[in-house]
């Protein structure tokens, strides 16, 4: 009989810090960083600024935390190193990447931290590593290893990765950020991942049998 692992509950800490980070998330995103008040964000999750300064000093450091959470560092998609499934692998990330940084949430904390980068520039670093570097560094690492298999053709890892990054997300996400065009739905998702990963191994891996 395989042994069930139990979850363990959050502590009242956990909690608690949870939900303020989700109002404070919230309120940045609605309000900016000006408009955000801690007593507004208080008034989301009850308690007293005593608490809230308890678990984050005072409202720079709340929104450096909401910043961190904001990133992808701890939902990125696993990449297979099977080579018979090298197409599916990089089409769930690229959807999954399309997912995640074009989602409203994220456009409004990007929003957010380029605005108030002159004043907070640790922010824009503390962003940086915790969302789009943590995603080059993860798939530069794959090609890597892809091409020590001999799957791909990639003699730089680094600038394969920006280039099956960059034509994935400069656009649509230059065009979110304006507000120029909206949330994509599945379809168009599962379409850009499709056509971006066709593209690249056409490029990095000409003799692969791509999917129909």
């Amino acid at each position: 009989m395989v042994p069930v692992t139990k979850q363990k509950t959050p502590s009242y800490e956990q909690r608690r810090r949870k939900a303020i980070l989700d109002a404070a998330q919230e309120e940045f995103a609605n309000k900016g960083y000006n408009g955000t008040s801690l007593r507004s964000i208080i008034e989301r999750v009850g308690g007293s600024k005593s608490t809230l300064y308890a678990y984050f000093g005072n409202k720079e450091d709340l929104f450096a935390a909401v910043v961190a959470r904001t990133g992808h560092d701890d939902a990125l998609p696993e990449l297979s190193e099977n080579p018979d499934k090298l197409e599916e692998t990089l089409i769930v990330f690229a959807e999954d990447r399309l997912k995640r940084v074009l989602a409203k949430q994220n456009i409004r904390i990007m929003r957010l931290v380029i605005a108030e980068a002159d004043r907070f520039p640790d922010n824009g670093q503390v962003y940086f590593n915790h969302s789009p570097s943590v995603t080059y560094e993860k798939l530069s690492s794959f090609f890597a290893r892809m091409r020590l298999l001999g799957v791909l053709n990639v003699p730089d890892e680094q600038f394969a990765t920006e280039q099956f990054i960059g034509p994935l997300l400069m656009r649509p996400l230059l065009a979110r950020l304006y507000g120029v065009s909206k949330e994509p739905t599945v379809s168009e998702i599962e379409v850009q991942a499709r056509n971006n990963v066709t593209a690249f191994l056409k490029a990095y891996a000409p003799g692969y049998r791509l999917e129909q």
